[in-house]
C-alpha cells in the first residue's frame, strides 16, 4: 500500500494571488498532480496585497497566504507561523524552488524535515544571461571595481561564483537533501558553476498536462501569423528578435507578428518602447497584446503558423509545449533546455539566438515551404502527445521525496 505523504510546498509565487510566471505556474500543477494521487498538500506562498494570514481550500490544497511583498521578506517572515504550524500539523517533505530560496530559513528552523529543492534558473545565471549585450568597457569597470573593493570577479567572464557562499539561492541548494533539475542544461551549469555535486542533481522533466483541446487545432489554413509568448526582455531574446523582425517580414507579404507578453524595463528603458522604435516601419504588421489570458492564448496559438522562441537561456519552457500541441511549427534558440525538448529539424528548427540573420533564415525556410512546416508541426503534436500519455515525472517525484521520508 502506497504511503500518503504530507507534503509542503513553500513558494512565492502561486496563482492567482501573485503575479505568477514558470516557477508558479509549475507550483500550481504539482500540487494538483499531489492531491490527485491522494496525498496531502500543504501550499505556503505570498500575497503582496494581504495584512493578514490567509487560510483557504485550492483543489483540495489546504493554503496559506502569507503577507510579503518580496522574496526576502516572505523568505523571513515565514518561520515563526511554520513553527506555528509544526505543531499542529506533519510534514513529511518540504518542495521550494532555488529561486527566492524561499524555505531556506525554514530548513534551517527544521533541518530535520527532508527538503527538495526544483530548479528552474538562479538569479546570478538570470543576471549574467542579461550581461550578453553590453558593451566590453561595462564589462571590463565591473571587474576593475571588484578589485578596488579587494575582490576578483571576472563578472560576465566569471567561470564560477566567487560569491555563492553569500547567495541564498545557493544556500539553499546546499542544505537541501536533494535537488530536481527539468534539464541536464542547468544540471551541468549547476555542477560548473556552483560545484554542485552531480549525485545530488535528480533530472526531473517539469510535469505537464496539456489540455486536450490544443491537440485538436487545425494545422493547416491559418492565417500569416508568427507569434512570441514571454517577457519582453533581454534574457528571451528581445534584441536579436527585434533585429531579426525587418528581414522576415519584408520577405513575406501579409505576414504579422504577435508578440504576448508583458513589457520589461531593461538599463532603465522599455523593451517594448525599444522596439517600437527599432520597427517603426513594420508599425501595422507587429501587434503588442501585452499579457493574455489563458483562453485568449489559445487563440494566438490556434491563428499562430509559427511559434518562434529566441531565448538566450531557457530550462524546460511551457510555451515549447503549449505551442506544440496546437499545432505551431516552433523555432527557438539552440540554448539551455530547449534542444532536450526539441529535435532540430523533425520537431522543430533550432537557431543560434545571438545572431538574427540565423533567426530570420529559419524562419524564412518555415515559411517558403509549407510541407516542411506541416510535418514539423504534426510531428511535434504526435510526440508530445506521446510524452504527455505516458508521462511518469510525477512517479520521478515522489520516488525522490520517499528517499527522504522522516521515519
Amino acid at each position: 500500500m502506497v504511503r500518503t505523504l504530507n507534503i509542503a510546498l513553500i513558494t512565492f509565487e502561486f496563482p492567482p494571488h501573485n503575479a505568477t510566471g514558470g516557477i508558479g505556474s509549475y507550483m500550481a500543477h504539482l500540487a494538483k498532480l499531489l492531491t490527485q494521487k491522494d496525498h496531502k498538500v500543504f501550499i505556503f506562498s505570498a500575497n503582496p496585497l494581504a495584512f493578514d494570514i490567509e487560510k483557504i481550500i485550492t483543489d483540495n490544497c489546504l493554503h496559506y497566504l502569507i503577507p510579503a511583498k518580496s522574496n526576502e521578506e516572505f523568505r523571513n517572515v515565514l518561520p515563526e507561523f511554520f513553527k506555528e504550524f509544526i505543531g499542529e500539523n506533519k510534514v513529511d517533505v518540504i518542495e521550494s524552488p532555488e529561486v527566492g530560496a524561499c524555505a531556506l530559513e525554514v530548513k534551517k528552523m527544521f533541518p530535520h524535515i527532508p527538503l527538495i529543492v526544483k530548479m528552474h534558473t538562479p538569479g546570478v545565471l538570470i543576471t549574467k544571461v542579461s550581461q550578453t549585450y553590453q558593451s566590453f568597457f561595462l564589462k571590463l569597470r565591473f571587474v576593475l571595481g571588484a578589485l578596488r573593493r579587494g575582490k576578483i570577479d571576472l563578472g560576465y567572464w566569471s567561470k564560477s561564483d566567487k560569491n555563492k557562499l553569500q547567495n541564498p539561492e545557493f544556500q539553499i541548494c546546499q542544505k537541501a537533501d536533494m535537488l530536481l533539475s527539468p534539464s541536464a542544461a542547468l544540471k551541468k551549469w549547476a555542477g560548473s558553476y556552483w560545484g554542485l555535486p552531480a549525485e545530488k542533481i535528480k533530472i526531473v522533466p517539469n510535469p505537464y498536462s496539456i489540455e486536450d483541446d490544443l491537440f485538436l487545432l487545425p494545422i493547416e489554413n491559418r492565417p500569416k501569423i508568427i507569434s512570441f509568448v514571454g517577457k519582453l526582455s533581454i534574457l528571451k531574446g528581445m534584441i536579436a528578435f527585434t533585429k531579426a523582425i525587418p528581414a522576415i517580414l519584408s520577405k513575406n507579404e501579409g505576414y504579422k507578428i504577435v508578440i504576448v507578453g508583458r513589457d520589461e524595463m531593461e538599463n532603465g528603458e522599455s523593451m517594448k518602447s525599444c522596439m517600437e522604435k527599432s520597427l517603426s516601419k513594420f508599425t501595422d504588421r507587429i501587434i503588442f497584446t501585452g499579457a493574455l489570458s489563458k483562453e485568449e492564448l489559445k487563440k494566438i496559438y490556434a491563428q499562430s503558423q509559427i511559434c518562434i522562441v529566441p531565448s538566450l537561456w531557457e530550462n524546460y519552457p511551457n510555451v515549447i509545449l503549449e505551442a506544440m500541441a496546437a499545432g505551431s511549427a516552433v523555432a527557438a534558440s539552440y540554448k539551455g533546455g530547449i534542444p532536450e525538448i526539441i529535435k532540430d529539424g523533425e520537431t522543430g528548427i533550432l537557431f543560434n539566438p545571438l545572431k538574427p540573420r540565423d533567426i530570420a533564415e529559419k524562419v524564412n525556410d518555415l515559411i517558403a515551404d509549407d510541407e516542411m512546416r506541416f510535418r514539423i508541426a504534426s510531428k511535434a503534436r504526435v510526440v508530445l502527445k506521446d510524452r504527455t500519455t505516458n508521462s511518469n515525472e510525477v512517479e520521478n517525484i515522489l520516488s525522490v521525496y520517499e528517499q527522504f521520508l522522516i521515519k
